[in-house]
């Protein structure tokens, strides 16, 4: 039943995307990171995010793109079903005599509300050395790198910029390696001894100023290497000043922020509602700046939820991401809802099914 979501909670995933459509972010992904997980069910959708993600579980990479965007997803067998909720058809409609067991509760007040949300831990880059003269190239290859000691002021490196030829089609590493103790890369052909590393294919970058963005790490650097190299015999041109043979570079690290959104209307009619969400995998303020209103705009009024126990065959059989048509005009209800959860167990030979709906505006 929890195939999908299983796997992928336990997969991580580095890569950034800009300006990618969601279906094709999605796909990347799952074929990158969980190559088990059936991508055909995945439906075209054209509207497009960036994101930049860190070693981040592949299931918070689909939350992430699900709060940005009006879609849906929900597991299928070992499938992942994803589409945009405007085309999820509803599957019937809900009749409160044949598929609902006991009473229907509708908590109307609950965690749902939030118009206040503050997002923290926010690691913003920010410039800390450079030397941006380069008049000249050297090409680099798998035998034959580029190193530059540099005097970095900080603990960590988040990215750092160089300046680049396009010569073939060799990938391109960046490597931020350990000092002998003595002015020297401490052991140049051991990649093993690098603090981190990044690397960009040749299709991935163009001629010029190229920004190489490094995994997390706990590094504690002191006056560490950048080391330049591709793999493959043709190589990259990288840029250098030919008075000081010195490479070009901009190294930058990360400060932590935070970013706040509001709904001032639904303040005003329910009362502050504050929220705090911490996620240091969160790079960037403008990032930040989409989850907090992705929060605020989800659940600036109260949840309208549904819960009760399934009482149809119908009803048994249906799964989380299910949409139906509920009219209860006693609740003056009349719109789609989504199961969100939804949980099987047998109890002395009897199959008991709880269900919980929103809003499918609120999913």
């Amino acid at each position: 039943m929890d195939f999908v979501y299983g796997v992928a909670n336990w997969r991580y995933y580095t890569g950034v995307f800009d300006n990618v459509s969601v279906d094709e972010i999605i796909t990347t992904i799952l074929q990158s990171k969980v190559a088990e997980v059936d991508i055909g069910q995945i439906s075209s959708i054209s509207t497009t995010q960036s994101h930049e993600f860190q070693r981040t579980p592949v299931l918070e990479c689909l939350k992430r793109i699900r709060s940005q965007a009006d879609i849906r997803y929900r597991q299928d067998g070992t499938a992942l079903d994803v589409e945009a909720k405007g085309s999820v058809p509803s599957s019937f409609g809900l009749t409160l005599r044949t598929d609902v067991e006991g009473a229907l509760r509708n908590p109307k007040m609950g965690d749902w509300l939030a118009n206040d949300i503050l997002v923290d831990g926010i690691r913003e880059p920010a410039l800390d050395v450079e030397q941006t003269s380069s008049d000249t190239y050297n090409t680099v290859t798998d035998s034959s790198r580029e190193a530059q000691q540099v005097d970095v002021r900080k603990s960590r490196i988040a990215a750092i910029e160089l300046d680049l030829q396009n010569n073939s089609s060799d990938d391109i590493i960046v490597r931020i390696h350990p000092d002998d103790g003595n002015g020297n890369p401490a052991k140049p052909s051991d990649t093993k001894a690098d603090y981190t590393r990044a690397r960009l294919a040749a299709s991935d970058f163009s001629s010029g100023i190229v920004r190489f963005e490094f995994p997390e790490h706990d590094a504690s650097l002191q006056n560490p290497h950048i080391l330049a190299e591709a793999d493959g015999s043709s190589g990259h041109g990288v840029g250098l000043d030919s008075s000081t043979g010195t490479l070009y570079y901009r190294i930058f690290y990360f400060y932590q922020t935070a970013v706040e959104a509001s709904d001032g209307t639904s303040i005003n009619e329910y009362r502050a509602k504050e929220g705090r969400y911490r996620r240091e995998t969160v790079r960037g303020i403008d990032e930040g700046k989409q989850i907090a209103q992705g929060i605020v705009d989800d659940h600036n009024e109260p949840s309208s939820r549904l819960s009760f126990e399934a009482a149809s065959a119908r009803m048994h059989r249906a799964q989380p991401g299910d949409v139906l048509d509920v009219t209860l005009s006693r609740l003056n209800i009349n719109e789609p809802y989504m199961i969100t959860t939804k949980t099987d167990r047998y109890r002395s030979g009897t199959l008991e099914s709880p269900i919980t709906m929103r809003r499918l505006e609120e999913v």
